[in-house]
């Protein structure tokens, strides 16, 4: 698709700019300057948008509002939290393209490991099913399974396993 299709798909859903850019986990700030001319989108990106356009509306089924926020909030504090333990900047970590892979360079996958900790406890402390925790978060849930499975291979070690129970004991209030 080009991004002219792109844009006549989203005005036609009713969707926000900011709206397509979130769901298909980019910046807001890349689809603005595309929509006006001051960037050409590269392939991936929009991809990206014409997968997010495809994606089913969320249904009556679909974790109210609310929650949503309330999730949010709790992978923002984890991420704040593992963040500080790993000398990282939070807002830096929470930013980093999810879309990049191993081949991103060492500061990227240390910002990684930071959400794939945030989501691991905020689905095991919230006990919520990783779909909702995906959804809540802007992630896939094969995103979000595929990071708990990472986090539960690090649980075999104990330095990480004792990051982990703390931060859960922190958030929860358990000491």
């Amino acid at each position: 698709m080009t991004f002219d299709q792109i844009e006549d798909a989203r005005i036609r859903l009713g969707w926000s700019q900011r709206t397509l850019a979130l769901r298909a986990g980019t910046k807001p700030d890349v689809y603005y300057r595309a929509a006006r001319g001051k960037v050409v989108p590269r392939a991936r990106t929009l991809r990206r948008w014409a997968m997010a356009l495809a994606l089913p509306e969320p249904s009556a089924r679909a974790v109210p509002d609310m929650t949503q926020a309330l999730i949010l909030a709790t992978f923002r504090g984890f991420a704040a939290h593992f963040a500080a333990l790993h000398g990282l900047d939070a807002a830096t970590a929470l930013a980093s393209d999810p879309g990049l892979r191993a081949n991103a360079s060492a500061s990227w996958r240390d910002a990684a490991r930071v959400r794939e900790l945030a989501v691991y406890c905020t689905v095991t402390e919230l006990n919520l099913s990783g779909s909702k925790v995906a959804a809540a978060i802007g992630l896939t849930k094969q995103a979000v399974s595929l990071m708990l499975r990472r986090v539960e291979d690090l649980r075999d070690q104990p330095v990480w396993d004792a990051q982990i129970a703390a931060a859960a004991a922190l958030i929860s209030g358990r000491k």
